[in-house]
């Protein structure tokens, strides 16, 4: 069994639009769900019609970053889908939804190759040093916002990391991947 599965990110969120009597908070679980469901499959103008042209993303953690403006978000998503990072997961746990924003919480799990980790400064994993053909699992917690506007498109996403992604890194296998998942032309 896959120890990653990118497609059942976005399963809760359909769930959670079945359950809910609000048409826009429908409207809006649909839009989150839409969203990951794009981005995860690397569908980027798909993905870019989901957001409001003021979007604005803030990652909070051990990177801090803000994307503002559509320039800005394109050119993030150009870069996260030509590097395969956009096929990870996220095992959501918990979903809040108000008239102004969808909150997901849960555990996001990310497949990283020994040379990506390398070039990031990482020389080893728990004591070991990568290997060529290293592929590496990282998770944390994670808290996402998703801020509506009042035409149904997202404003962007308020990230937050519990942990730093890197603190529970295991090695992993091919086999450990599910079928389809591009990692052998990011090695």
């Amino acid at each position: 069994m896959a120890l990653i599965n990118p497609n059942l990110s976005w399963l809760p969120l359909e769930e959670k639009a079945r359950e809910v009597t609000s048409p826009r908070h429908k409207a809006m679980l649909n839009k989150v769900r839409d969203h990951m469901c794009w981005e995860i499959n690397g569908e980027m103008e798909r993905t870019l019609t989901t957001l409001s042209p003021n979007a604005n993303y803030h990652f909070w953690g051990n990177n801090v970053m803000n994307i503002n403006g559509v320039d800005g978000v394109r050119a993030f998503y150009t870069d996260l889908i030509a590097s395969g990072a956009n096929q990870f997961e996220v095992d959501i746990e918990k979903i809040v939804v108000d008239d102004d924003n969808v909150v997901t919480e849960g555990k996001v799990k990310q497949i990283y190759t020994a040379k990506e980790l390398a070039a990031m400064g990482i020389s080893e994993i728990n004591g070991e040093a990568l290997t060529d053909d290293g592929l590496y699992l990282t998770n944390t917690q994670i808290i996402t916002v998703w801020p509506v506007d009042d035409d149904g498109l997202l404003l962007g996403e308020d990230v937050y990391l519990a942990s730093d992604p890197f603190a529970n890194c295991q090695k992993v296998t091919a086999a450990d991947l599910p079928e389809g998942f591009r990692y052998k032309d990011r090695m």
